[in-house]
């Protein structure tokens, strides 16, 4: 399985239909002649795969909460039981999560490790002062409050949540990259 999705990581990155630019040397050919391979890959092959292993569409084998992230910043009461609430529901699993509003609009589409240290802190920026190097996502989510609601899924491993999250993220279209698109 891991060789499947090192595969796909290679082909997602270097994007859907490529040019794959290979040396080799055969009796006919000379040495360092360019030969070309080209792979065409369609998300149909991706949403498969999803699929298949109950990992898309979202919603069906989902996990999820309703989180509000509040319009001012909470008392320490509401807040503490914000985070309770986030606690008791992914306790200290790694895997991905997606944010939605009440639109059904996919907000964020993000990995973590540890799923509670991560939607804490997206917690916590949503109604923090918009400076340092989290700006984009505490001007985001400012303009992104209210009842929200957080689907997960557990995944341990660190090189199939990276995957599955660009391929989620591919899917759904966050509003989060539509306006701050990801470095790559």
């Amino acid at each position: 399985m891991r060789i499947l999705f090192g595969f796909i990581f290679g082909l997602l990155f270097m994007g859907f239909s490529t040019s794959f630019i290979q040396s080799k040397k055969t009796m006919d050919q000379s040495p360092g002649t360019i030969i070309k391979f080209k792979a065409d890959i369609s998300i149909e092959h991706f949403l498969s795969l999803l699929k298949e292993r109950n990992l898309y569409p979202i919603g069906m084998n989902w996990n999820k909460f309703i989180i509000e992230h509040p319009k001012l910043k909470p008392d320490n009461i509401a807040e503490n039981k914000q985070l309770k609430k986030i606690q008791s529901e992914v306790e200290k699993k790694g895997g991905l999560y997606c944010y939605y509003n009440n639109k059904k609009e996919c907000l964020y589409v993000g990995k973590a490790k540890l799923l509670y240290d991560r939607i804490k802190s997206h917690y916590r920026e949503s109604f923090t002062e918009n400076n340092g190097k989290s700006y984009q996502w505490n001007a985001f989510f400012s303009a992104n409050k209210g009842e929200l609601t957080v689907y997960w899924i557990e995944i341990e491993d660190e090189d199939s949540r990276v995957i599955i999250e660009r391929l989620i993220a591919y899917l759904e279209k966050p509003l989060f990259e539509q306006q701050i698109p990801r470095k790559r």
